[in-house]
């Protein structure tokens, strides 16, 4: 793969110019690094894949683009803190971090399933749909029909492989553990309710060899013991034909470890349920999903399992985890995005308030009470915007178009420690005006108050020390002037603005309101 690498003056003189050059200078420069940048990436990750041969399963291409987007990563981390002028190159400070993120994520995607054991060479032992198949086999038996008890031959060894496991992760967990003995009752009184038929019961040697494959397989992070800790080292010694004197039968304490604590599990049960992200279709396909994938013992923390937390606003937001994805694609890439921003019709329809599509440097995505906002820069601007996301359409990564960094507003958007909370808090009502610091006289008799500011603006306001009145104190905030407005009559009755030209604003707004609502 052909490579275009700057020589270090080349690259200095590209970030000086970044650094201290014109807006127009600045984008021409930040461009040549971009697409110096993007070869190379795009050079680790090949190299990383090159010689390596992967499951069927797994798309070589789509596998190239998640390392380039980790690839991207890490040259954001180190373009951040590296200064020019040294002797060293912003290749050579930011490589490391770049083949960092590359192998992280590389073998993140790996371990998935279950080969990151294995970095140099994947050959695949089996076709994912053969296993597919044999796990799908009891579900296409027509159990109806089968008479209770009748014996129909023996299973597959594959079979009972795969309804151990199934009875492993169905009735034990941290807190419930079983003995093999145990187990292997347990699976007769599996295959009795679901197939009527209880062969193999008798053959605990063909038993006991599934229970060692599955150990060799799972291993130990997914099959714990509570003694015996020696167990699996004993069997991967003999793993060229395990011998039934290597059987688990003073084994007690075997439970499965799940993918999520129950702790977790309620959180995420919970978070999909009171989402208005998914109808109600959707809610119990995802949390039934989930709840599957804990033991019997799990229950569910929704009353009855009935999932009916929120009313939400079904009609449209499936349109937002589309956009949501489309913009973290640019958000990776340092990639520009276009988009029609909209409005609703009285007749509930969406229309372009522009002709043309807004292009848009995009940076970030915030949560701002129960709206998400795509926080960007329009080119050659020095102002930060932000759009609604669920109000956007036909939203496109605009493929080898950088993003913007012509402006002091763009460079800290790139910083990890840009903070979205204190951004939110000082865009109240996500206003687009500039903020600034606004005083603000509270009741602290009302006990709402501070529940109220935090609501707004989290931790980012101050509570001053200047005189006031009794029971009231003074507060300090930095954020939209042209909001305070409608905030200080929605809490009219327990805040107070002090800045003489928005309560004259504010002023001004009342005597319209009164003259609206007067009876005169």
């Amino acid at each position: 793969m052909e490579e275009k690498r700057l020589t270090l003056e080349e690259e200095t003189a590209l970030l000086t110019r970044i650094y201290e050059g014109t807006p127009a200078e600045v984008n021409d420069a930040w461009q040549k690094i971009w697409e110096s940048y993007r070869d190379y990436i795009r050079y680790l990750a090949y190299e990383r894949l090159k010689n390596i041969e992967l499951p069927e399963v797994i798309s070589k291409a789509d596998l190239m683009d998640d390392l380039e987007q980790a690839g991207w990563t890490g040259f954001c981390d180190s373009f951040l803190t590296y200064s020019p002028g040294g002797e060293a190159k912003l290749l050579t400070y930011a490589g490391k971090a770049m083949e960092r993120e590359i192998n992280k994520e590389f073998f993140a995607q790996m371990n998935t399933l279950g080969l990151a054991d294995k970095p140099y060479r994947f050959v695949q032992r089996y076709s994912v749909d053969d296993v597919v198949v044999a796990s799908k086999s009891e579900e296409r038996s027509e159990t109806v029909n089968i008479p209770k008890g009748a014996e129909l031959g023996e299973f597959s060894k594959e079979r009972q492989i795969l309804q151990l496991i199934k009875v492993i992760h169905r009735q034990t967990d941290k807190d419930h553990t079983i003995s093999i003995k145990e187990l292997f009752e347990l699976l007769k009184v599996f295959r009795k309710v679901e197939y009527g038929n209880t062969s193999n019961e008798k053959t605990e040697t063909t038993l006991n060899k599934a229970f060692v494959e599955i150990v060799l397989e799972l291993g130990s992070e997914k099959i714990h013991f509570d003694n015996d800790e020696d167990y699996i080292g004993k069997l991967k010694a003999k793993t060229d034909g395990v011998k039934v004197k290597y059987a688990p039968r003073g084994i007690s304490g075997i439970y499965y470890d799940h993918p999520f604590d129950n702790d977790t599990l309620d959180k995420l049960v919970m978070l999909i349920n009171y989402s208005d992200m998914f109808d109600a279709e959707e809610k119990d396909r995802i949390i039934n999903e989930l709840v599957a994938t804990a033991s019997r013992y799990y229950e569910n923390p929704l009353t009855d399992g009935r999932h009916k937390g929120i009313c939400g606003r079904y009609g449209r937001r499936d349109q937002i985890s589309r956009n949501n994805r489309v913009i973290q694609d640019a958000i990776n890439r340092l990639e520009q995005v276009s988009f029609y921003f909209n409005r609703f019709t009285e007749d509930g329809d969406l229309v372009h308030t522009t002709k043309d599509p807004h292009v848009i440097s995009c940076y970030h995505v915030v949560l701002y009470h129960d709206n998400y906002y795509l926080i960007g820069m329009y080119k050659g601007d020095d102002h930060i915007n932000h759009f609604r996301v669920d109000l956007m359409s036909d939203v496109k990564v605009l493929r080898g178009v950088p993003i913007e960094l012509a402006t002091p507003a763009a460079l800290p958007l790139l910083r990890s420690n840009w903070d979205p909370g204190e951004y939110m808090a000082q865009h109240l009502y996500m206003g687009y005006d500039d903020p600034r610091i606004i005083r603000l006289k509270i009741n602290t008799g009302d006990k709402r108050i501070y529940t109220t500011l935090h609501d707004w603006f989290d931790d980012h306001f101050a509570v001053t020390d200047e005189a006031c009145d009794d029971g009231f104190k003074i507060v300090k905030v930095k954020t939209s002037s042209a909001m305070m407005v409608p905030f200080a009559l929605q809490y009219s009755d327990r805040i107070e603005v002090l800045n003489e030209d928005i309560r004259e604003d504010i002023a001004e707004k009342i005597r319209i309101l009164e003259k609206k609502y007067s009876n005169q």
